[in-house]
């Protein structure tokens, strides 16, 4: 590659990374709906012209932002569902154990994103993770672990997920806010324990 075709490149990664952290900032400050992009790039110290180079508008920006942290979570969602159906083949049942390892890595990713989990999963932000997460977990678990369910059962477990992960979005949101008072293993702990107890073995019957 040339050497002025490096220099681009990392200008040009440079100037989506300061125009991405400004506007993280400033959303930390007010709704989305109050940010312009006049402000955004007298943060990052860019012009207009520049912004308009890499995003169509705040919303695109917001959008995109969003999208890489939820590329990044459906990845370790599609690694672990690899794994738990190999372990499914040999004939081990999935435990809490796996679980916590789920959530090891998921805190791990929050801890390396801090600022921008801190939007993410604050429940008064302008977006949908837990039911983003609802539905990413329930398509990686229930499948395998699951794969003969009656109708009911699918329905319950379906509804079941959407209000665990609400719970563990604002479970995580105070974690961050209060500046981590339990440790990630801990905390890891508890989560995996509160979601196999309650989507992986709810021993309830539905079969009348």
């Amino acid at each position: 590659m040339a050497e002025t075709e490096k220099k681009e490149n990392r200008r040009a990664a440079y100037s989506k990374r300061v125009i991405k952290e400004s506007f993280i900032e400033l959303l930390d400050q007010k709704p989305l709906s109050k940010i312009s992009v006049k402000e955004i790039c007298d943060m990052a110290d860019v012009n207009r012209c520049t912004f308009y180079s890499y995003f169509e508008d705040i919303y695109d920006l917001h959008k995109k932002i969003m999208q890489e942290f939820y590329d990044k979570q459906r990845l370790i969602a599609k690694q672990t569902r690899e794994e738990l159906k190999q372990m499914m083949k040999c004939g081990r049942k999935i435990t809490v154990d796996d679980v916590y390892k789920l959530m090891v890595e998921m805190l791990e990713l929050i801890m390396e994103n801090i600022e921008i989990s801190k939007i993410i999963y604050n429940p008064n932000s302008e977006n949908k993770i837990h039911l983003e997460l609802g539905q990413m977990y329930f398509d990686m678990l229930v499948p395998i672990g699951f794969p003969t369910h009656s109708k009911p059962r699918v329905e319950w477990l379906k509804n079941a997920y959407t209000f665990v992960t609400g719970g563990f979005t604002g479970t995580i949101y105070l974690w961050i806010i209060r500046d981590f008072p339990e440790t990630l293993e801990t905390m890891a702990l508890n989560l995996s324990r509160h979601i196999y107890n309650v989507l992986i073995d709810p021993r309830i019957n539905f079969e009348g």
